[in-house]
């Protein structure tokens, strides 16, 4: 759905947003998983989109700091899903063919066009969850291949922090203009921060940590932070701009000499740069660790492997809500 509904490039410089289309697919879940026959599910949709969340990132206040908390409202567009089936239940009625005609849910999200055609494209055939990410470091992903180069180069030269003076982020004008904030005030700063997310890197900061206020407050932290200096480079300002890949270069002064770290091109955990399951269940173990203990974690994490085969996945996951 949020293939076919790609806006202009002059209604996206109007309008911008990238959760919409989810209200739709939580509501197409929920409704099948809840029983609901095709009129009802129709129903439930249409009740999903008219609850949507507005397409309003374009107001996110990249200029002030802290950052606005809700960046893409993911959560909230799911809600809606789940909403416009709780209330077809009680037999609310919703707008029908809501994705059809001219005033469509396309043009409820803000687009100028919508291809129909890619609403049916591979329709129970092809599984876009196939192309889903996963994400290596706690952070905005446009900084990943950044992380990722410089984690190379910690590695391979068994770099100390302290023989670090200096370190140069080489990217797109976004990155140098939105993620070179060292004033760190909130969970959602450090999120957006190259500069304090590579001293995290340097000193080897548990990356469950990366954004509370242990970090955020650390001296030691932001003094390396304040190394990190980030430049545009004009080819990779068009890699942004054209085909939205985020490459970024680093350069390190290691001991007062220039050393580049390894290129990476795709950020690790997508499908050109897959991480290991390994590595993924060990990120899930160290976040589980914030709620629950040591043999919990394990238990859950048997269990999410095999989530197809569990009864309830709500009782499975409600040790996480606890308390």
């Amino acid at each position: 759905m949020i293939l076919a509904q790609q806006p202009s490039p002059e209604r996206f410089r109007q309008v911008y947003g990238v959760c919409q289309h989810q209200s739709i697919g939580a509501a197409v879940v929920f409704g099948l998983l809840s029983g609901c026959d095709a009129a009802g599910l129709e129903n439930a949709i249409g009740l999903a989109a008219s609850l949507t969340p507005l397409p309003g990132l374009h107001k996110y206040n990249w200029q002030q700091r802290p950052l606005v908390a809700f960046k893409d409202y993911n959560a909230p567009a799911t809600e809606a899903g789940v909403r416009g089936v709780l209330l077809h239940r009680e037999g609310v009625i919703g707008p029908r063919d809501v994705l059809g005609g001219e005033h469509g849910f396309w043009r409820m999200a803000g687009s100028d066009r919508c291809d129909t055609s890619l609403l049916m494209d591979g329709l129970g055939d092809e599984w876009r969850l196939r192309h889903a990410s996963f994400k290596r470091y706690p952070v905005c992903r446009w900084m990943h291949t950044a992380l990722a180069a410089f984690e190379l180069l910690l590695t391979q030269q068994r770099l100390s922090p302290d023989r670090i003076a200096r370190i140069q982020v080489i990217g797109s004008r976004t990155l140098v203009r939105q993620f070179a904030d060292t004033q760190v005030l909130s969970e959602t700063d450090a999120q957006f921060s190259v500069p304090l997310a590579l001293a995290c890197l340097a000193y080897g900061l548990p990356r469950q940590g990366w954004s509370d206020a242990a970090a955020r407050q650390n001296m030691t932290l932001l003094a390396f932070a304040r190394r990190v200096e980030l430049v545009v480079d004009d080819e990779l300002d068009r890699l942004m701009a054209v085909q939205r890949r985020p490459v970024n270069r680093v350069r390190v002064d290691v001991d007062g000499q220039w050393l580049n770290a390894p290129a990476v091109d795709y950020p690790p955990g997508c499908e050109q740069n897959p991480m290991a399951e390994a590595e993924i269940v060990r990120k899930c173990r160290d976040n589980l660790s914030r709620r629950l203990g040591e043999n919990e974690s394990d238990r859950l994490i048997d269990a999410l492997l095999e989530l197809e085969r569990q009864p309830d996945a709500g009782a499975l996951l409600a040790p996480l809500f606890a308390g």
